[in-house]
């Protein structure tokens, strides 16, 4: 299946982006993700060809996401290359979102009308937030005052993107969503999506711990950088579990380890249990860590082999 986008509103593409792979993932149980961006500095269209034509390595179907967010970056698709992969896309579901329709290129625009499901997006400025977060709240079966609604919204600020993901958090939690709770759960920065990450990993969910991943790979974050944090992160997690089995409150838990309230809050109620096997993982990543860089394994395979073996 062939989607095209057309928005010049990031998060909307975002957003629908996300919404097409979740119902791919409903038909087809799991997929293999791999994102594209023409805004990178490494970007090759050849790469986009190549992740259509390979074969996955896990033998699981696989999107395809490729994201030309500016007219500018037009240039940097092989057109030619493009109208093959739309008209023989195998057995991939390819995802291509453009600022506009390429009406400049016919044939290939008019590969597109033929074979691809169109969509094109308003500005997000015409989005109700304040009407998606009550769906969203109504779709968790979550409960949440007008205060914390204010809060919540005021947090995401221009980042949109991460709205469904925290609602989707404070979901989790199965408590009254109040002040208090977004203030102590929703933060912002690379501390969030490295702990989201971390709790995936025990969580042994797959399809969210790679999109994490990739959302901290399309920000810039080398997996090398990205290794000693999770790790600390799931440390983290280890050292509150063994306190806290000691007799620790939780306050007595954050002021040790200088941890956010709602971090210590989160892994005794949710994470407890799942951290038995943590040091010796934290050992394979030490090996795999060294190991990439001494240049004997890819830094991004010795990365995800990390995941797959915490998630086994």
């Amino acid at each position: 299946m062939i989607h095209i986008l057309y928005s010049k509103d990031r998060y909307l593409v975002l957003d629908k982006t996300k919404e097409l792979v979740n119902k791919i993932i409903k038909e087809k149980s799991k997929v293999e993700r791999l994102d594209f961006f023409a805004t990178d500095n490494d970007f090759s269209f050849g790469h986009v060809v190549e992740a259509v034509n390979t074969v996955s390595l896990f033998q699981t179907p696989r999107v395809v996401f490729f994201y030309v967010e500016h007219e500018k970056d037009i240039n940097k698709i092989d057109v030619d290359s493009l109208i093959e992969l739309v008209v023989n896309p195998g057995t991939v579901d390819l995802i291509l979102a453009f600022p506009k329709k390429l009406t400049q290129f016919k044939k290939l625009h008019a590969a597109l009308r033929k074979h691809a499901d169109e969509h094109v997006f308003t500005k997000s400025s015409d989005v109700n937030y304040s009407s998606k977060l009550n769906a969203g709240l109504k779709r968790y079966n979550v409960s949440m005052n007008e205060g914390a609604k204010r809060i919540f919204l005021d947090k995401m600020g221009e980042d949109q993107s991460r709205f469904d993901t925290e609602l989707e958090k404070l979901a989790l939690l199965e408590v009254y969503i109040d002040e208090d709770v977004v203030n102590r759960m929703i933060t912002q920065g690379l501390e969030t999506d490295i702990f989201s990450l971390g709790n995936a990993l025990l969580d042994k969910n797959r399809d969210k711990a790679f999109e994490i991943y990739h959302s901290l790979l399309n920000q810039k974050n080398d997996p090398l950088n990205l290794a000693p944090l999770v790790a600390s992160t799931l440390r983290t997690i280890y050292q509150v579990e063994t306190l806290a089995s000691r007799g620790y409150s939780s306050d007595g838990i954050q002021n040790m380890l200088k941890i956010s309230k709602g971090q210590a809050w989160f892994v005794r109620n949710k994470q407890m249990g799942k951290v038995k096997n943590i040091l010796p993982i934290l050992n394979e990543l030490c090996k795999l860590e060294q190991q990439a860089k001494l240049g004997e394994i890819d830094r991004f395979v010795a990365f995800e082999l990390f995941m797959l073996n915490v998630m086994k």
